[in-house]
């Protein structure tokens, strides 16, 4: 009878834990906005965001389930998410205007440290990811005949290339956006050794961002190599800055090329037209839903969204991502699409920054394809390969991209 209550009692214990554990976690912050209990004590719906290949996918998830708008938690923080671009508007009203879209999202890389800043190498780690700012920087009149002069020096290297021959175009075009950024935007470095720092700490941060659970130890050391490798050739100040150009430039200059190869008609008809140009960019800017949310803390009023009350302190997020790739809103998203009728569809490139189009980024991606696409014919190595998006930092190439080059 005795042993009978006993592992009664001990089963109805360990039942009592198992419903703290389930209800305690979501009792943090009360919201009637529909979405994800969190999943994980500490960690939120984090490992849930490392399962669905990202936090652009998951969103996309989470909408389809909850709607246009949902809940899910960062870490301990809750977070509000926002899939119609008739709302986002309401969001930036309510919230301090920045060209910071990744500022509140910092929990992704599951690192306390960097989180809370706890040494100078976390606090620069913080700041790479926080003061992202794209198409932000203005672009100065004398930038363009720069960036054609040392674009024509890597066609030159290119065209040493047998027409058969397959390049790894990302590699090409990083080599000079670092070289770019280094010599035009008053970032005086040796290139070579920018270009490698810049590599290896995109390669470690990714991996910090993509685990989906805490870095160990020997990660942890590895990731701030990386960075002190990194500051010694860029100064701390400078430093985030360098990185979200080069990113910026080499990443969306690699995708705009990729959908021109794949294209043959098109790219005969943008290399022709520069407001073509400009089309084409901004359709791949949505089709692979580059920067693919923005992410902003609720100001002091309140905010009402379809009958819920945000308060005051609360992350929202406007999923461009989830809107990019919305069938309803753009039919046949997947595709690159210059004819489609922009007038009365949202403008993703200015959801990501109003006046992206006058910005230095813009100004020497738009020249580096004018360049390439003058002096080569662009083709897939295998036009069968599909390339898929990864998020790390930016939507990016899951994999290497090869192009074969013909001589104009």
């Amino acid at each position: 009878m005795l042993v009978t209550f006993v592992v009664f009692a001990l089963l109805a214990f360990l039942l009592l834990l198992a419903l703290l554990w389930y209800i305690l976690p979501s009792s943090r912050v009360a919201t009637s906005v529909p979405g994800l209990r969190p999943s994980h004590q500490t960690l939120g719906n984090l490992p849930n965001i490392s399962d669905a290949g990202g936090l652009p996918a998951f969103l996309k998830n989470v909408h389809c389930e909850y709607g246009s708008i949902s809940s899910f938690w960062l870490g301990d923080y809750l977070a509000i998410s926002v899939g119609s671009y008739n709302l986002f508007k309401l969001v930036d009203k309510s919230c301090p205007k920045s060209d910071l879209p990744y500022q509140t999202i910092v929990p992704l890389t599951l690192d306390k440290n960097i989180l809370e800043k706890s040494t100078s190498s976390d606090a620069f780690l913080n700041s790479i990811l926080s003061g992202f700012s794209p198409f932000s920087q203005p672009c100065p009149p004398s930038l363009a005949p720069q960036v054609t002069r040392l674009t024509k020096e890597l066609c030159g290297v290119l065209a040493k290339a047998c027409p058969e021959d397959q390049v790894p175009i990302q590699d090409y075009v990083t080599a000079l956006a670092v070289k770019i950024v280094a010599e035009t935007a008053g970032k005086d470095s040796d290139v070579a050794k920018l270009r490698l720092a810049y590599t290896n700490l995109l390669l470690e941060l990714g991996t910090a961002m993509e685990s989906g659970r805490e870095m160990g130890e020997d990660k942890r050391k590895l990731l701030i190599q990386r960075e002190e490798e990194f500051i010694k050739i860029v100064d701390r100040n400078n430093g985030p800055t360098v990185f979200g150009l080069i990113t910026v430039i080499s990443v969306l200059s690699t995708w705009v090329l990729y959908y021109l190869a794949r294209n043959d008609k098109l790219q005969a008809e943008v290399s022709e037209d520069n407001s073509l140009l400009k089309l084409f960019l901004a359709e791949v800017v949505r089709v692979t839903a580059f920067v693919p949310l923005t992410a902003r803390v609720l100001a002091k009023q309140d905010l009402n969204i379809l009958g819920h009350t945000l308060e005051p302190g609360t992350v929202v997020i406007n999923s461009i991502s989830t809107v990019c790739w919305d069938d309803e809103v753009f039919t046949n998203p997947e595709a690159v699409d210059v004819q489609r009728d922009f007038n009365n569809l949202p403008d993703v490139l200015s959801y990501i920054n109003s006046t992206a189009d006058s910005s230095y980024s813009y100004c020497v991606i738009m020249t580096i394809v004018k360049t390439i696409i003058s002096a080569f014919k662009l083709d897939l190595a295998d036009p069968e390969v599909d390339i898929g998006k990864k998020f790390s930092f930016v939507m990016r190439p899951e994999t290497d991209i090869w192009l074969k080059l013909q001589k104009m």
